[in-house]
């Protein structure tokens, strides 16, 4: 028979009850004031489980798994909420219990049986994450009436079923044993399973993005589920988690406790408001185990970035305080626009030869707002480049359409300064400086106490929000991609950052992770700091820029290429991209 009805508004068929009566008949608390007694949920970790095991009200008895509203399941927490614990004990249940459905009884209620074959993965980045959820598991299983099954045997980091399979942990480092038939995984903090860190046997090639994805994807083939816990995340990295989240899949329990607004950290009454509302039943006032006071002196504590804080105690979804810009203030700088012919601009070129990109930026002497202008990715340069791009031998930046580039700025506004960084590009900057006397500046970027400063102009005016951009897509994406890092040398004069802290050492530009540009990002910096030279020397006073002498057709034949070579372009806006 079908499922009997709602005897309630709002009520639903669900496997929930059975595994919830399960849970508690049968684990015991594994830690704790409490530990050895019968291991019941908090009401809001009850819900969840009640909206995870939901069925289809017509769902025929043989239908098996396929009732399950939900595939896979993510809650979203504060640090200390009780995720691992919850984890734990749904791993169990699928290992050990009634976890499959096997149609209705005779009243109309949802009957469970246990899997023939179930295969248990508790995940997660690595050993120290996985044990917030193996370690309770794993005892658990030892303090209660399982470890007496036959069959079963507990061992450091393996469960042995009755049936032969595993419950096992498995980190990003367990390539080989991703092919396994899993039934059930859980995934702790895929908040932090991301595709920046390459990992595993097979020489680097894969990521705790792609570890998270296939574990899915195993259980998918076996009509099994998942569950994943987490903490917020930094919206830069592109997670697992932020994708779960982000693409809002029907078939995908989202249980997500998100801040409500940005508290102050100083304002006790909104604070006290904001963690009774994210932590809910699991403070200890309304039954549960975590200390408000605990939690307000740990979001609270300055020796944390505040972004952390934030992110691990009051559930914000926050770039990281590293990064050279975050990416809500990025998009709150935006102000899609064009240069016009002729406007006073400065100009930042970074250039590479064939590993990165060579990037020219304009910043706008009269606002300072910041135009990415082209970037130039290497290009196979071979005599006879029809060959798979991994046999070229000849991967380059094509120096002439750079150069033309440059020249097309100079001809179309205006032009200050250009601020360039001279290594690996010294001829040309030679060039250029003989085109345009007194208007290139080579600024070697890895000169530490002069990108510093170059650095701090920039964030003045982040912190300031007097920052703007046009909204170029390459720029925002090397934007993201580059983060502040301690350079290797100590400042002459340490000061204090705008989150209080003091800055001992040069800070410096570097890649968020191997393969990814941030040459956008540098031009950036260099065109900004040009800016400030302009002003300095009377840019906005009507002063016109220096009159650009005549081209040095020795610079251009020292180079083995004509000025002339490159036309009579005039308007940068109207040159093909």
């Amino acid at each position: 028979m079908p499922w009997r009805g709602p005897r309630v508004p709002k009520e639903f068929p669900t496997l929930g009850h059975v595994a919830l009566q399960w849970i508690r008949d049968t684990l015991p608390i594994p830690d704790g004031p409490k530990m050895g007694q019968p291991f019941q949920l908090y009401p809001e970790q009850q819900k969840h489980v009640l909206r995870k095991y939901r069925l289809d009200p017509n769902a025929p008895g043989d239908i098996g798994n396929d009732a399950f509203q939900y595939g896979g399941s993510m809650v979203v927490r504060g640090q200390k909420w009780g995720k691992d614990p919850i984890l734990s004990a749904l791993d169990l249940f699928h290992a050990f219990g009634p976890c499959d459905f096997a149609g209705w009884d005779a009243n109309g209620e949802p009957v469970g049986r246990p899997h023939p074959s179930p295969w248990v993965a508790v995940a997660a980045l690595n050993d120290d994450q996985a044990n917030n959820t193996w370690l309770p598991l794993k005892a658990m299983v030892e303090a209660s009436e399982l470890a007496d099954y036959p069959g079963v045997d507990v061992t450091l980091d393996k469960i042995r079923l009755p049936c032969g399979n595993p419950v096992e942990r498995l980190t990003t480092t367990a390539v080989g044993r991703l092919g396994g038939r899993f039934t059930k995984v859980s995934l702790t903090e895929n908040g932090l399973m991301t595709d920046t860190v390459k990992t595993g046997a097979s020489g680097g090639q894969r990521s705790p993005l792609t570890f998270a994805q296939t574990l899915i994807r195993s259980t998918d083939g076996m009509n099994g589920m998942w569950t994943a816990a987490t903490n917020t995340w930094d919206p830069t990295e592109r997670s697992h988690a932020q994708r779960v989240y982000e693409a809002k899949d029907p078939h995908i329990l989202i249980d997500a406790r998100i801040a409500r607004t940005r508290v102050e950290l100083d304002d006790d009454e909104a604070l006290q408001r904001e963690i009774i509302y994210l932590y809910g039943d699991s403070l200890r006032e309304r039954g549960g185990h975590v200390s408000s006071q605990r939690i307000t002196r740990s979001v609270r504590d300055k020796s944390k970035l505040e972004t952390e804080r934030r992110r691990f105690f009051l559930s914000e979804i926050l770039s990281g305080e590293q990064v050279l810009c975050p990416t809500e203030k990025w998009a709150a700088f935006s102000r899609p626009s064009v240069l016009a012919p002729g406007e006073a601009v400065a100009l930042g070129f970074d250039g590479s030869r064939a590993r990165d990109k060579t990037t020219l930026t304009a910043t706008r002497i009269s606002d300072g707002r910041v135009f990415h202008l082209r970037t130039f990715s290497p290009k196979c340069m071979c005599e006879k480049p029809d060959h798979p791009p991994a046999a070229c031998t000849d991967l380059r930046v094509d120096r002439k359409k750079v150069d033309e580039a440059v020249t097309n700025a100079f001809d179309g506004y205006k032009v200050w300064y250009l601020y360039g960084d001279p290594y690996k590009w010294g001829e040309y900057m030679s060039l250029w400086a003989a085109r345009w006397p007194g208007k290139v500046v080579e600024v070697p970027t890895n000169v530490q106490s002069r990108m510093d400063a170059i650095l701090d102009l920039f964030l003045v005016a982040r912190d300031n929000d007097t920052f703007t951009h046009s909204g170029d897509a390459d720029l925002t994406q090397h934007v993201a991609d580059a983060v502040i890092a301690k350079g290797t040398r100590k400042a002459t004069k340490p000061r204090v950052g705008a989150d209080g802290q003091v800055i001992e050492h040069y800070l410096k530009v570097v890649k968020r992770l191997e393969g990814v540009f941030i040459d956008a990002a540098i031009s950036m910096l260099l065109s900004y700091a040009a800016r400030a030279q302009a002003i300095e020397d009377g840019a906005l006073q009507d002063k016109p820029p220096p009159a650009p002498e005549g081209i040095s057709e020795d610079a251009d034949h020292a180079l083995g290429a004509s000025h002339a070579e490159f036309g009579d372009a005039v308007d940068w806006n109207n040159i093909p991209l």
